[in-house]
């Protein structure tokens, strides 16, 4: 009997232990990628960034910014956005690249402390859900994403941008991802911050807020095909069918002549049947 209990003692400190390991390792992780994030978030004097080679739309363009590395990266860019742009960019894309290439853009919502870059693995659709920007294997925090079906100039009818919904001890809520999405729920939040903004390497992108509602599980593109009217009509329709006690909506008409972004969560309860979904339509573009 003593063994026995002794025996489940031990266990139990090792569980004990485990755990401690996790929670503290999971925490340093966490820090360490925002650090890193708040590091590349940086104010920098507009940029003029010169397209120098005339190509088709399904061609890539090389686009050339001066940098101290004189690094040349290619970006794709659909034939009516080949021109040259000078455009205030607070996001110090360079350092993001030294850090990670897959970072593809960045999202603020202002009033949340939605502020992370949007990455997307060349390889792997849902490899960012538990690794951070530094491709460290992490379940939690993980990172902000799109995945494969959706092009990384975010030029598609819908880009779905998934991110956990983490509730942080901390003050700032830094390292929450899309923690704060919750505060849509509350009908007067969601009145008075419809605003999201998406930075790119070469343009400022100003969605504003249309709903924000409990969804099915389903992953979206599966369900709908959203390249063609028919099916992009049929998302769009579902998100005012939803029926969900707390879903909100503005009086914004949009259509499938519309650009919009989907940002996908866990619920406020985590119940694995639902998404909580904030969808946002393309309102102006610098």
């Amino acid at each position: 009997m003593k063994k026995r209990r002794k025996m489940a003692l031990i266990i139990l400190v090792v569980i004990v232990i485990c755990c401690a390991i996790f929670i503290i390792h999971s925490k340093w992780a966490s820090w360490n990628s925002e650090r890193i994030i708040d590091a590349i978030k940086v104010t920098k004097p507009a940029e003029t960034i010169d397209v120098l080679k005339e190509t088709k739309s399904a061609e890539t363009i090389d686009a050339v910014k001066e940098t101290k590395s004189e690094k040349t990266i290619k970006i794709p860019i659909a034939e009516d956005k080949i021109k040259e742009t000078t455009t205030d960019i607070p996001i110090d894309f360079d350092a993001a690249w030294e850090v990670n290439q897959d970072i593809i853009a960045w999202i603020k919502i202002p009033n949340t402390t939605v502020d992370y870059p949007i990455l997307q693995s060349p390889d792997e659709d849902n490899y960012y859900m538990n690794h951070d920007i530094q491709k460290v294997k992490n379940r939690i925090p993980g990172s902000i994403y799109i995945n494969l079906n959706n092009s990384a100039d975010l030029t598609d009818n819908n880009t779905i941008i998934y991110g956990h919904n983490i509730h942080m001890s901390s003050d700032d809520g830094k390292g929450s991802m899309f923690g704060d999405l919750e505060k849509y729920y509350d009908k007067e939040f969601f009145e008075e911050n419809q605003e999201i903004i998406i930075y790119t390497p070469q343009y400022i992108y100003i969605y504003e807020i249309f709903a924000a509602v409990t969804y099915n599980n389903k992953l979206i593109p599966a369900l709908y095909d959203l390249d063609r009217k028919n099916g992009y009509q049929d998302f769009l329709d579902s998100l005012y069918n939803t029926n969900g006690e707390k879903d909100n909506y503005s009086a914004r008409a949009v259509t499938v002549g519309d650009r919009i972004i989907t940002l996908s969560t866990c619920t406020i309860d985590h119940d694995h049947n639902y998404r909580y979904l904030v969808t946002a339509v393309l309102v102006e573009e610098k």
